[in-house]
């Protein structure tokens, strides 16, 4: 049978089911930790999605991945952000952004993954406090940001660094944010927020400028870019309800939505659309006609977030529940979904340059002068987060033992005021800071003292806390720093101490970059471990 026909047959098998709305969807794994299960992704025959508190600042977004064939959800790796943006395969690889980086630097963060394999990486240019979401625009990788303005950047593919490309301002707002992008008829679209100032707009870039698309409603927000055949479509959000619109390179029209159903998310196979919309404690998932209208599917026993789908397996949708989120499949003919290339054409190594002793030791004193002088307040904090945020060293090896030996510098006993009337001390900012650098470089090593002090912090404003040793337990895990005392150090505090759930998720998450195993928090089954491999 032709891939024409198949289409055909498949379409009518599906609408035939779904007049009757009788497609029950199967529960899969379900996660007690998190409420929240969404950023559903289809890589290398596996679904991957984050388990996060998405609607609050909760220290925490951690990765898993389901392999339909074999029935296996494991645990990957846990993201230092509070939440994760919306991840792209490109080139090969799949990206997640870091929604909200812990770190704090004033920049915007991701990691890269070939599904083995990790790299965490920083971007040369913007002010971003948000990463929303990374896409593929024709060969380029493009981010979209939140902070003061919102901020539109692409990825040079020859130096493999970062362009800002367009500022969105935030009007009468005090934060504007580009929050979704997609590729439609070869041209970038983003989609733009404004809390507060019903301006948000659908933007194409055309020659490098942003341009508004006429016609489209107001509203405080646009998201769910999603390209499916010869449109564009997303949802307007007016804060109290979501309209679906449908962009044909030329006009703008509205694509009904079922009364008091909030969409949630749109997933286009090719020869489908699917949409998901909840309401109350349920939902739904849809999919478009040829009438250009939504027919019901299935009704969804759970309120989805995220939907995504594989041509053998059919469709996943991400759930949210406050005791535990579920991923569940809805079983459908062929789908149709085209497969993502599995070429590793982007690099997880980048080539560097050799650095001289000279500039080693001119980054060493630079860096030095900053860290044992924090007079002037938060504007020496700010100086210190911009130099040790992005510097172009950082991927380089010689850099790690720059940070090395910054971390043995005496440093004044001073406290500096940062966001939030937040209260730090110097030698603890300095501290987070290095130990984060080394982190994201991959290289150096952390003393296991490091690992050990309780955790005795207060509650913020913001949920974020500069505490070196919280820093050093997350960079043991990018350092991959498989030696015994780190793992008794990292295994003694995950089942004698007192640490909150979030501090438990970083714990293991170091746990599971050093030494290959996938047992999330299950508390008892790293003690086992531990047990058997270290009497």
């Amino acid at each position: 049978m032709s891939k024409l026909n198949s289409t055909f047959l498949f379409l009518f098998t599906l609408f035939a089911t779904a007049a009757q709305g009788n497609v029950t969807p199967k529960a899969i794994h379900t996660l007690h930790h998190w409420p929240a299960i969404s950023n559903v992704i289809e890589y290398q025959e596996r679904i991957w999605f984050v388990n996060s508190s998405p609607y609050k600042d909760t220290n925490v977004a951690d990765i898993y991945s389901y392999h339909p064939a074999s029935g296996v959800t494991q645990f990957e790796r846990s993201l230092f952000s509070q939440d994760a943006g919306t991840p792209v395969v490109h080139n090969g690889l799949l990206y997640w952004p870091l929604e909200d980086p812990r770190r704090s630097a004033g920049v915007g963060e991701y990691v890269v993954t070939d599904g083995r394999t990790w790299s965490w990486r920083v971007m040369e240019s913007g002010k971003a406090m948000h990463v929303h979401a990374l896409e593929s625009c024709g060969d380029r990788l493009i981010a979209v940001t939140g902070s003061w303005t919102g901020q539109f950047l692409s990825r040079d593919n020859a130096t493999d660094k970062w362009q800002l490309e367009y500022d969105y301002p935030a009007g009468s707002a005090a934060f504007s944010r580009l929050v979704d992008a997609e590729y439609f008829n070869s041209t970038c679209y983003l989609a733009g927020s404004a809390n507060n100032d019903p301006s948000a707009r659908l933007l194409q870039i055309v020659d490098g400028k942003a341009e508004a698309i006429a016609g489209w409603p107001k509203s405080d927000r646009v998201d769910g870019l999603t390209a499916h055949g010869a449109k564009l479509y997303a949802w307007v959000d007016t804060g109290s309800t979501r309209t679906l619109q449908a962009f044909n390179g030329t006009a703008v029209e509205t694509v009904q939505v079922k009364e008091n159903h909030r969409i949630r998310d749109l997933h286009s196979t090719g020869p489908v659309l699917f949409m998901i919309t909840s309401s109350g404690k349920s939902g739904a998932l849809w999919s478009l006609n040829q009438s250009n209208s939504f027919e019901l599917v299935s009704e969804l026993p759970f309120i989805p977030l995220s939907i995504t789908s594989t041509e053998k397996h059919g469709v996943f949708i991400g759930s949210y529940h406050r005791k535990g989120p579920t991923l569940w499949q809805i079983d459908l003919p062929d789908t149709g979904t085209s497969t993502h290339s599995t070429a590793t054409i982007d690099p997880l190594d980048r080539a560097l340059p050799a650095m001289t002793e000279s500039q080693i030791e001119a980054i060493y004193s630079k860096l030095k002068n900053i860290i044992t002088d924090p007079s002037n307040g938060e504007n020496k904090a700010n100086k210190l987060r911009a130099e040790l945020a992005r510097p172009e060293e950082l991927a380089h090896p010689a850099f790690a033992a720059i940070l090395t030996r910054l971390l043995e510098v005496p440093l004044p006993d001073a406290t500096v005021t940062l966001f939030t009337n937040h209260q730090a001390p110097w030698k603890q900012l300095v501290h987070w800071y290095l130990l984060g650098n080394m982190a994201i470089n991959g290289q150096g090593s952390i003393d296991p003292a490091m690992l050990t002090t309780p955790w005795t912090g207060q509650a913020t404003q913001s949920n974020k806390y500069f505490d070196p040793t919280v820093m050093a337990i997350v960079a043991t895990g990018w350092l991959k720093q498989n030696n015994q005392s780190t793992v008794t150090a990292l295994i003694a505090r995950l089942t004698t101490g007192d640490d909150p759930l979030w501090l438990q998720s970083d714990i293991t998450g170091a746990l599971t970059a050093i030494t290959d195993q996938r047992f999330g928090l299950d508390i008892p089954a790293w003690q086992q471990w531990f047990q058997i491999n270290y009497p």
